[in-house]
């Protein structure tokens, strides 16, 4: 990430905006006026650390974290942090309802721990837990059979299309997913 090289005076201006947010936030707790602040900075000096320390701070505390990570989340990316771009997303996740954002969340997260962050078996459980919260939905379903038949989690794919499908209704899906179990019983566990 490159820096912005600022003028005596914008960088002056820089510190005391961080100033401001840091009184907004730690002293008269009105966490909006922070990030607005916060975000003031980021114009004059994208990726602060400063600014992001606050930021991520404020997120911690469970304040406005949506807003937080709309700002974040970009910044993280373009500065390849992948582990506090999973956190971050983590405690989102613990707060959604579920449904299609739910949905989009856990593919996001599976995605990082993955391809990003290499854990393979953090993968498989986020992918695992989308699945069994909707099983009908199925890119899931289908990035957690591909990844678990790549590496051998077989024993651990079929518990979860086990625990999916007793949540079935559907009886097109319900045959689906009982394919698939017994493809892996016939590709996998035939001596």
């Amino acid at each position: 990430v490159l820096e912005v090289e600022l003028s005596p005076r914008q960088a002056l201006r820089c510190d005391l905006l961080l100033k401001l947010a840091q009184v907004y936030q730690q002293h008269l707790q009105i966490a909006e006026s922070a990030v607005e602040t916060y975000e003031e900075m980021f114009e004059l000096r994208p990726h602060d650390s400063g600014a992001i320390h606050g930021l991520q701070t404020l997120f911690a505390t469970g304040q406005i974290q949506y807003r937080i990570a709309d700002i974040l989340k970009p910044i993280y990316m373009a500065r390849q942090e992948w582990r506090p771009l999973y956190d971050q997303n983590y405690q989102l996740i613990n707060s959604m309802e579920l449904g299609d954002q739910r949905q989009d969340a856990i593919l996001e997260i599976a995605s990082i721990a993955h391809e990003q962050l290499g854990e393979v078996h953090t993968a498989l459980w986020w992918y695992g837990e989308g699945f069994k919260e909707n099983p009908l939905e199925d890119q899931c379903r289908s990035h957690l059979h591909e990844l678990a038949t790549a590496h051998g989690y077989h024993d651990q794919l079929l518990l979860i299309y086990t625990e999916g499908r007793a949540h079935l209704q559907e009886v097109e899906r319900l045959c689906e997913i009982s394919y698939h179990i017994a493809d892996l019983y016939v590709n996998h566990y035939q001596e």
